[in-house]
């Protein structure tokens, strides 16, 4: 029997975070004369791009760039230590997926393992999941590219056959499911890209529709 097994994105998946990023790096821009908006960075951040791009594309120096980015940084760490949060229906669903007895839980996020640090610190993530792969990870990398996802099927898999899912909130979380040979499920209503390597297979509203799948599965 081919079980369902599920990863998850963390930030705008199973925590809410994404508001800190956008904040600190619009912020950190404007403390230096540069336009920033929330649109511009959805444009590059939905892709999995980085602000450092965005910044050598407005011909920012690569001095600036650097203290706009550890300005960032360190706006990113206040606001995450302040406002992170679960996503209603994070922790049950966790939960429930971990009593089954099935399957192990991964995280297989683009936040750094300081990032990752501070969020468990507030909100005691590893109570309710098996592992989190950050990108700096020897064997990993930053979504799009699927190499976390390979991570977590080897190690999460129990040697069973498994049919894996991936939930998250970003074209990119798309686009690594597919490369990592992974079914795509997109929770919240980000907008597509016109990419057929970033559509998602499944659009849930509640985390608690996972629950409902899983046992239909």
């Amino acid at each position: 029997m081919m079980h369902r097994y599920f990863g998850f994105d963390l930030d705008g998946t199973l925590v809410k975070t994404n508001g800190c990023f956008q904040d600190a790096s619009i912020e950190s821009c404007r403390q230096y004369g540069i336009t920033l908006t929330p649109e511009q960075f959805n444009g590059f951040n939905s892709r999995g791009g980085h602000l450092h791009e965005y910044l050598i594309q407005r011909g920012v120096s690569d001095v600036v760039i650097k203290d706009i980015q550890a300005m960032r940084n360190e706006m990113h760490l206040l606001l995450l230590k302040c406002d992170a949060q679960w996503i209603d229906g994070a922790i049950d669903v966790l939960e429930q997926l971990r009593a089954k007895g099935k399957q192990k839980i991964p995280i297989i996020t683009n936040s750094t393992r300081e990032l990752v640090t501070v969020i468990h610190n507030k909100l005691q993530l590893f109570d309710y999941c098996d592992c989190i792969i950050t990108p700096d990870l020897a064997e990993s990398d930053y979504k799009p590219k699927p190499d976390g996802l390979h991570l977590a099927a080897r190690n999460c898999a129990n040697g069973e056959p498994v049919r894996w899912t991936y939930i998250g909130d970003k074209p990119f979380d798309h686009m690594a499911a597919h490369a990592a040979g992974w079914e795509p499920w997109q929770i919240g209503n980000e907008p597509l890209l016109n990419d057929p390597t970033a559509q998602p297979v499944r659009r849930i509203e509640r985390l608690e529709e996972i629950l409902e799948m899983s046992s239909a599965s």
